[in-house]
């Protein structure tokens, strides 16, 4: 009989270590996801601007609010959402409906125009239909 035990508790072993593992690995999946969370900030400085947590009429502080792997849109406006700086950001998307796109949607007759961005330290931004009159980098990380 003492056989069978030690092969019983050997069996017993393995199956704890195997469950350990994928244990370890749900964890680190979970975390994972957690972690690539993305909120989605809208920025709109005309006097249509709702209310919110995630809603601002400044472009600035919306990318001041902003972390790691965000969604920034920018809601078309008559007005210019100025001069930006974005600085030490990593994985942050700025994405506006373009320029003059009455053709494309009767329900918007201008763009997102940004006049300055000025970017310092930070690597993987991502504009997209967006209206910019100068794009600086400076110290860019890649």
């Amino acid at each position: 009989m003492g056989i069978y035990s030690n092969l019983g508790i050997e069996y017993f072993n393995k199956q704890k270590d195997i469950m350990k593992k994928i244990l370890f690995l749900l964890i680190a999946v979970l975390a994972t996801q957690t972690t690539t969370a993305q909120n989605i900030l809208i920025v709109d400085n005309t006097d249509k601007n709702p209310s919110g947590s995630n809603y601002y009429s400044d472009l600035q502080e919306a990318i001041d609010a902003a972390l790691s792997g965000d969604i920034i849109y920018v809601m078309p406006s008559p007005n210019s959402y100025g001069n930006v700086d974005i600085e030490d950001r990593e994985g942050l998307t700025l994405i506006g409906l373009g320029y003059n796109t009455s053709a494309i949607n009767k329900n918007f007759n201008y763009g997102s125009e940004v006049g300055t961005i000025d970017v310092d330290n930070s690597s993987n931004l991502v504009f997209k239909g967006l209206q910019i009159s100068s794009l600086f980098l400076d110290n860019p990380n890649t």
